[in-house]
């Protein structure tokens, strides 16, 4: 046996590497449908069953509500949540799983410690801290979406004063079904912002009106650039 055939049976007994596959995520996730239609079908049906309750005319057994409460809303916002961050959409990814973990956590408020008395000292300031957390992040999302459409940025208001009259309900005795009414009209604005979500995305146009945005962010970004290069000019 030469040296050349030794050589050849060496490199074939060699264990071949595997090729390293490229996956382009953004092309596939432009292949599956959005489910941010879901993900906002899901807080309708949560605020809807919590605006029931507040306006005392469902039962307030957790038992009974907890399922329509929790796994549809949490889920579905965090299925979208989840899709709109592998698009690099920072808005739809923080807002859909920052609400999904508010469901999750409300979960565990409900189901693992049932025997919270939120007129406890301490119970009541953990509770009004993770109302004033979630009313301070909806008020920077509610923010950024008024340059998105006008549908949305109404949702958050009225989240913010559900938020807002449930903190009251709690400190001083407001009536719920003040919170109940928001809580209705978010539930209710949700479903027509999902039939926008659905109807204009398989139509590829508005025909389920949004309305305009309130301003472009695009342009005050441009606004802020130019200024800031005025300034330098200037300098």
């Amino acid at each position: 046996m030469t040296d050349n055939d030794i050589e050849e049976f060496n490199v074939e007994k060699e264990i071949k590497k595997p090729d390293i596959i490229h996956v382009d995520v953004k092309s596939l996730v432009t292949n599956i449908i959005d489910p941010a239609p879901i993900g906002v079908f899901g807080l309708a049906i949560g605020a809807w069953v919590l605006a029931l309750t507040d306006l005392r005319t469902a039962s307030e057994r957790n038992e009974v509500r907890i399922g329509w409460v929790i796994w549809l809303p949490s889920i579905a916002q965090l299925l979208a949540g989840i899709y709109d961050s592998f698009k690099a959409n920072v808005f739809g990814a923080t807002a859909f799983i920052g609400y999904s973990m508010l469901w999750f956590c409300l979960f565990g408020t409900w189901y693992a410690a049932r025997d919270v008395d939120y007129n406890a000292h301490h119970e009541l300031v953990y509770f009004i801290t993770v109302d004033i957390s979630f009313f301070i992040f909806t008020v920077y999302v509610f923010v950024f979406s008024m340059g998105l459409n006008f549908i949305l940025p109404a949702i958050l208001f009225f989240i913010l004063c559900a938020l807002l009259s449930l903190a009251l309900q709690v400190l001083n005795g407001t009536d719920a079904r003040i919170t109940g009414v928001f809580l209705l009209i978010v539930a209710l604005l949700s479903f027509w912002c999902s039939l926008g979500g659905i109807v204009n995305g398989a139509a590829g146009g508005a025909l389920v009106p949004m309305g305009p945005g309130l301003y472009s962010w695009g342009k005050v970004i441009e606004r802020i650039k130019k200024k800031q290069s005025e300034k330098l000019v200037n300098k």
